[in-house]
């Protein structure tokens, strides 16, 4: 496990966040995603480093991020390529996630 989560980790770390969008509903999800993102990567540096994390709040997070994204209203054409990035780091996240869970 440990090999496979340092690997889906690095490839994460080497992403970078999308710029925030000009949308409200956007940012504001891109927020929500950020903040995941952070719990996200303290648990594995913690089950990297040998130690125990409490896993019970991932599951659902991402599939609860990937409906909210994928609902969404029209977006504005400037921020096409930033909800395109932003689909890209959800995906890149949720392979850490699948892995944090084996």
């Amino acid at each position: 496990m440990t090999a496979t989560l340092a690997s889906a980790f690095e490839r994460l770390k080497k992403l970078p966040f999308p710029e925030f969008a000009e949308s409200d509903e956007l940012a504001d999800w891109q927020a929500d995603l950020s903040e995941f993102d952070g719990h996200v990567a303290g648990i594995a540096t913690t089950i990297l480093a040998g130690g125990k994390a409490d896993l019970t709040t991932i599951p659902g997070h991402v599939d609860e991020l990937r409906q909210r994204l994928q609902t969404m209203g029209d977006i504005a054409p400037e921020d096409r390529e930033i909800m395109l990035q932003s689909k890209q780091y959800l995906n890149a996240l949720e392979e850490v996630v699948q892995n944090l869970k084996q």
